[in-house]
């Protein structure tokens, strides 16, 4: 009889990498839907690119890459850290939220900045 040292239903489930051309069939499927259905309500067109946790220099570098696969640059915004590229009414972004970001929103709502 052997015995696993990490039980079956312990073990992390298997992340599967999304495919390049599901997404974009996706995307494609999408577009059809919005054409073809004046009544449905357009979506926000800001797509999001996930920076993952990380250590914030690690952060900052996936960042600076993201950036530069998307041709784009860094920007300092107030409370992050983006890269922003648009595409007609469709924007990607990649952002890192700085530090102090709740302490700045909070800093905001006290002056009466933030409604």
């Amino acid at each position: 009889m052997t015995t696993a040292s990490i039980p079956r239903h312990a073990r992390p489930p298997a992340v599967r990498r999304r495919s390049r051309l599901a997404f974009a069939w996706g995307l494609v499927r999408l577009a059809a839907f919005i054409v073809f259905r004046p009544s449905a309500p357009l979506p926000s067109g800001w797509l999001n690119v996930r920076v993952p946790d990380a250590p914030r220099g690690m952060r900052l570098a996936l960042l600076d890459q993201a950036a530069a696969a998307y041709r784009t640059t860094v920007a300092k915004r107030f409370g992050c850290v983006a890269a922003v590229r648009h595409f007609g009414p469709v924007t990607v972004e990649a952002h890192v939220k700085d530090e102090d970001y709740s302490a700045q929103l909070a800093g905001m709502a006290g002056s009466g900045a933030v409604a």
